[in-house]
């Protein structure tokens, strides 16, 4: 050290020794300062390396350690209707060390957590609970055709009397209801939450440069969109790691959920519920008095609940109009990055803070070549994927399928007052105009809501001006419905005496309708596409 130059620690240049013979009080000073510098320098040269590291570690999609592949149950963070994304409750260690992911959740802390709770329960607990309905439903059906379950009403139809009841529509609903909620479902899932450790910030930090690697080995990737997905820059992070961990075959395997929509499947839900409560208490089947009843009460009703409905559908166009713009004009710069909005500051501890976006950025670049190619992906081809799973009503079939499953136990309900009174060709007949209502009335009626919350999706100026419009498209909704009902009535006065001919009729009519409005929607989309090109 001291032919070096150094002695006690201290460097002795020819500057540094003119400098103590001028004046040897500044020693100390110039000691500390240096030790100072250098221990800084180490402590730069030292976030370098580490930095370094967790771009190679991004980069390479790879567990370094077995125990860092983690995986929770579906049914863990959902528990308590979604505590865990609600209250924030830890849920780490019910996470176990596994080979495979089968849903990788990707989401913004920043959406509400309400929507995207009941969403993810749509998409884990729907298809359980539409089964366990159906059973019920037909159980139920089948103690009422043996007369083994009360009804609660009567009503004429062609000179015979049938007793009705809602036992179907009350078992599907209840056994739906309930297993939607109490469901457990078994399928490995990642969610940042539980398969990170949230306490230790080394392993957090190691588990977040991993994320690339969670990624690679799921087998499908669930995107909880809200408008603030893509300005956030580790969801960007998640779709590229996707695609380019997963190659073409990232289009089949990433569902893209809009939140908004779990509200809106909902309402429609309760829709069904409420209209068959109400027809088959009061049943008039187009002849009987107490139709009188049911003409007074479902205009009311139905008007009512389109109104929610359609302002939750204004609402989900309005942000698919964001998303739209979104993807169309997405780049990596629009992004935000937490350590960017806090200055690269530790607010809880003053210390400096490395950059998340330069390693994201750097990591992107190196896995598509250059960020215009990743931007252009996401432009085109994912654009073009969401369009396709969204489907032309803005609306995946799924949902569809789960807000109509109320209508389709109350038709059982009514097949099953004719299998009660022992009139099996009736009971044919009935048979296909529930075919009608199930699978073109309803659709048709279904596909209006977005529709119309297309149509009307722009925000007014005023409150007042927004409520109106949405009365206004519960107007329209309601002449639709009027129209259908018109039409069922129509088709059984036509063929009185020979329901078997009054329902073919409806059926062949109204998925007729269906058929012909969803072609000329997709004709509607093509040309929107065309015209956004």
């Amino acid at each position: 050290d001291i032919e070096a130059g150094w002695e006690e620690g201290v460097p002795q240049s020819p500057e540094h020794r003119a400098a103590s013979e001028v004046n040897e009080q500044s020693w100390p000073d110039t000691a500390q300062d240096y030790q100072k510098s250098f221990k800084t320098s180490r402590t730069q040269s030292w976030s370098e390396v580490e930095r370094r590291s967790t771009i190679k570690t991004m980069q390479s999609m790879h567990f370094s350690k077995p125990e860092l592949f983690r995986a929770v149950r579906a049914s863990v963070p959902l528990q308590g209707f979604g505590r865990a994304l609600r209250r924030g409750q830890e849920i780490y260690k019910q996470s176990f060390v596994t080979e495979h992911i089968d849903e990788f959740w990707s989401h913004s802390w920043h959406a509400k957590a309400w929507q995207k709770i009941l969403m993810l329960m749509l998409l884990q607990n729907g298809p359980p609970a539409m089964v366990a309905g159906m059973c019920g439903s037909l159980l139920a059906a089948l103690l009422t055709s043996m007369e083994l379950l009360p009804s609660f009403s009567e009503g004429s139809y062609g000179g015979r009397i049938y007793r009705y009841s809602c036992w179907s529509l009350l078992a599907g609903t209840i056994s739906s209801v309930v297993v939607f909620f109490l469901w457990r479902s078994r399928r490995r899932i990642f969610l940042d939450k539980a398969c990170i450790n949230q306490h230790d910030a080394s392993v957090k930090s190691e588990g977040i440069a991993h994320l690339g690697a969670f990624l690679k080995h799921s087998a499908a990737m669930v995107i909880l969109w809200d408008p603030s997905y893509v300005r956030r820059m580790w969801c960007v992070f998640e779709m590229a790691a996707f695609i380019q961990s997963h190659g073409n075959g990232s289009q089949s395997r990433l569902q893209f959920r809009p939140i908004i929509l779990a509200p809106c499947t909902i309402i429609c839900y309760m829709t069904c519920c409420i209209v068959y409560a109400i027809t088959l208490n009061f049943p008039s089947d187009a002849e009987s008095q107490s139709g009188l009843v049911r003409l007074a009460l479902m205009p009311v009703v139905i008007t009512v609940i389109a109104s929610f409905a359609i302002h939750a559908f204004r609402k989900h166009h309005r942000n698919l109009a964001v998303m739209k713009e979104q993807l169309k004009t997405f780049s990596v710069n629009k992004a935000m990055c937490s350590c960017c909005s806090m200055e690269h500051v530790d607010t809880a501890t003053g210390a400096a803070i490395s950059c998340d976006r330069t390693a994201i950025e750097e990591v992107i670049r190196s896995w598509f070549g250059s960020m215009e190619r990743f931007e252009a992906h996401v432009q085109y081809k994912l654009y073009a994927n969401i369009e396709r799973q969204l489907g032309c009503f803005g609306t995946p079939l799924p949902l569809m399928i789960f807000a109509l499953c109320p209508g389709i136990w109350g038709e059982i309900d009514m097949v099953s007052a004719r299998f009660r009174a022992g009139d099996l060709e009736h009971a044919l007949g009935r048979a296909l105009y529930a075919l009608g209502w199930c699978f073109g009335a309803y659709p048709v009626l279904f596909a209006m809501l977005p529709s119309l919350g297309r149509v009307l999706h722009r925000k007014r100026a005023t409150r007042f001006l927004d409520i109106l419009t949405t009365a206004a498209g519960a107007a329209c909704f309601l002449m639709a419905f009027c129209c259908i009902w018109a039409l069922w009535i129509g088709c059984s006065r036509l063929c009185t005496g020979n329901e078997t001919a009054g329902g073919a009729l409806f059926m062949v009519l109204t998925v007729t309708m269906t058929m012909l409005i969803i072609f000329a929607e997709k004709l509607n989309a093509c040309a929107r596409d065309e015209a956004s090109k």
